[in-house]
């Protein structure tokens, strides 16, 4: 029986309180939590980690000190929460181009929460009507959805559960604490020199959210990294700097990063465009598929909507179709009132119908084919999860098209700048519709799973939506004034080092500067695209004869991030490689104990994070990241070794906590 047919945990006719205020309020604070520790991650290395497990078992925890909880509460709960890693997830990823190409000196509010709010609701209603289609396909798994049902269902049985997730919070946080604020542990450690024509060497982070990031991603994309690594960092820098030259006056790691910065990035930029575009026609068929089935979805809920006597079960009630499209044209009309203000404070048209045509094709763009997008998202979340669906790919596709469109209709412009904003805007609520769809359906996969009802996870999505959209801005703005974003520091003197690379951002903000201007380094883009079509022929080659993969975007993410980012991801992943081929010698569950491991990567990863927002606070109030740190600059080398001493310990805990039996777990 597949999991499609399986009869849900809590039957139809069973009607237990969800959508209670105490779900409500810790839902509200769980989400502002998970929210900001996700802009955090998704600034530092470009990705972010799903938020439904750790809220799944803080919720269980929390209601555990009510008299009358159920689990169907805490569903309702992870579903909020995850509305706040999706919209932090698809707002770090193209919004800080504003601030990186120089538009805004700060994150604008108004701006910021109207672009976030539109995107994150309109993805809402367009999950409504692809629900009952796309969680009764048999070919989609959803891996995170019935992971979300499972440790929900197990939870409530297993004390192991919360005490690992807490305990991973916990150490996660004292170590970023001892990093970033004491500055008595290393964060990384570079090891670069020069030869006498090239710089040779690599960097090794020791970040504890990076190695519980790549424990939860797995060996499937570690490998991949790896590659973008040695290809990227140890073959074609070396070689830049061989032809290009460098500056040798200058300590080795910063001429390594002056080359990443002018050259070797644009080659990560270049494989990801390939790779986007090659994931996209892979997908060409179900996407039709699933265009065609959420077509027919719509109107066959219409249709059942006017038959009175039909009977919808409590737990196929989606919110109805009707406000659905009433909501779609309502937000519509905003996004029009909102782009056309934006665009006429341009000042680039003032023909008035030429002006109402480039506003409505806007508005139509982003509805139609942020539709396909959505269900795009949609169907390979299903398939593979959310956490590797191509949303990065899409977006690029995405957020190049418009500007192409854009600098068609005003190809005379002297200042392109004026038109930044406009393309941003419009690819922040795309990403973002993407995003939540993204999320959604494993949500209510889990949902399925237990019994819940439909439209109140829609509801509560919903509320997540607005919760982390109200925050984000002033999130970004704190992270920005303590840390610096994407190469932009508000101020002078501030540590390079602990600064957040936004890497999404930045490779969105060349993409859209690149097109106006002209100017993108196109030999390296070029080359960037000539190794995407290399590892996208190997792929083929390995999934065919072994059945093996190597995803070129995950390359591609290899080459364009420092390896001081990277690094510890892998090793993330080859420790739960190794974790998962000892346990399959052991006697005992090896899925549930592997799941000790997952919770307490989720737990380091949000304490690590989070602790990254709380630090943001005295950095700004005290003006200098280095207000708390403990020793001075002899204490370096001492830091790095400490620093590495800590990262081998936490491997060593990783492995004894999933190979050592617990009573729990029988």
């Amino acid at each position: 029986m597949t999991s499609q047919a399986q009869e849900p945990l809590i039957s139809a006719e069973t009607r237990l309180p969800e959508l209670t205020l105490k779900a409500f309020i810790i839902a509200i604070i769980l989400t502002l939590m998970l929210s900001a520790a996700n802009v955090y991650l998704a600034l530092k290395i470009g990705t972010t980690i799903s938020a439904s497990i750790p809220a799944s078992i803080l919720a269980i925890g929390i209601l555990r000190f009510f008299q009358r909880s159920n689990i169907l509460e805490c569903n309702l709960i992870q579903t909020a929460a995850s509305a706040g890693e999706g919209v932090a997830c698809a707002v770090s990823y193209i919004l800080p181009a504003m601030i990186i190409l120089h538009i805004w000196k700060d994150f604008s509010f108004f701006e910021s929460t109207v672009v976030t709010l539109l995107g994150g609701l309109l993805g809402v209603l367009f999950s409504i009507p692809l629900r009952p289609i796309f969680l009764n396909m048999p070919v989609l798994k959803f891996p995170e959805g019935i992971a979300i049902g499972n440790v929900l269902i197990g939870a409530t049985k297993k004390g192991t559960y919360l005490k690992n997730l807490v305990r991973g919070g916990i150490v996660g946080g004292l170590i970023s604490l001892s990093q970033t604020g004491f500055k008595v542990l290393a964060d990384n450690i570079q090891f670069w020199r020069y030869t006498k024509s090239s710089i040779f060497g690599v960097g090794f982070g020791l970040s504890p959210a990076m190695l519980a990031a790549g424990f939860i991603i797995g060996i499937q994309v570690g490998i991949p990294f790896l590659v973008g690594v040695i290809i990227g960092w140890v073959i074609i820098l070396p070689l830049l700097a061989h032809y290009v030259g460098f500056n040798s006056h200058l300590p080795a790691y910063s001429s390594a990063m002056n080359l990443w910065s002018s050259h070797l990035r644009f080659v990560g930029v270049g494989n990801i465009l390939v790779a986007g575009i090659w994931t996209l026609i892979t997908l060409i068929k179900p996407v039709y598929e699933g265009l065609y089935d959420s077509f027919k979805a719509i109107f066959k809920s219409i249709d059942e909507e006017n038959n009175k006597n039909f009977h919808i079960p409590r737990t196929e009630k989606d919110l109805s179709i009707f406000w659905v499209l009433i909501l779609t044209i309502f937000f519509g009309v905003l996004i029009y009132i909102f782009l056309g203000n934006a665009l006429r404070e341009t000042g680039l048209t003032t023909h008035i119908g030429y002006f109402l045509i480039v506003t409505t094709c806007t508005v139509l763009y982003i509805l139609i084919v942020g539709f396909m997008l959505a269900v795009i998202c949609r169907y390979f979340s299903g398939l593979v999860g959310s956490t590797n669906s191509p949303l990065s790919g899409i977006l690029i596709l995405a957020l190049l098209l418009i500007a192409l469109i854009y600098q068609a209709l005003f190809s005379n412009i002297s200042n392109p700048h004026l038109l930044y904003a406009i393309v941003i805007f419009v690819s922040t609520i795309m990403v973002t519709m993407g995003s939540i769809t993204n999320e959604n359906l494993q949500d209510l996969k889990a949902g399925q799973m237990l019994g819940a009802t439909p439209w109140k996870q829609q509801f509560m999505l919903a509320i997540g939506v607005v919760v982390s959209s109200v925050i984000i801005a002033p999130v970004l703005n704190l992270l920005l004034s303590a840390y610096g974003i994407g190469g932009v520091f508000p101020r002078a003197g501030m540590n390079e080092a602990q600064m957040l690379s936004a890497p999404q951002a930045v490779l969105m903000g060349a993409i859209v500067n690149g097109v106006f201007t002209h100017k993108l380094n196109w030999n390296m883009i070029f080359l960037g695209c000539v190794v995407a079509v290399i590892i996208i022929i190997i792929d083929e080659l390995l999934l065919k004869r072994k059945n093996l993969r190597l995803p070129p975007l995950a390359v591609g993410m290899g080459v364009y991030l420092p390896p001081e980012i990277t690094t510890p991801i892998v090793a993330g992943c080859l420790l739960n490689f190794i974790i998962k081929q000892r346990l399959k010698k052991q006697q005992a569950d090896p899925q549930i104990a592997f799941q000790r491991g997952i919770l307490l990567a989720c737990g380091m990863v949000a304490g690590s994070s989070l602790m990254g927002v709380i630090l943001a606070i005295p950095f700004v109030i005290l003006g200098n990241s280095d207000a708390l740190m403990l020793v001075g600059s002899h204490f370096t080398f001492y830091a790095g070794i400490l620093g590495f001493i800590v990262f081998l310990a936490l491997c060593l805990w990783f492995y004894r906590v999933c190979l050592t039996e617990k009573k729990d777990d029988k």
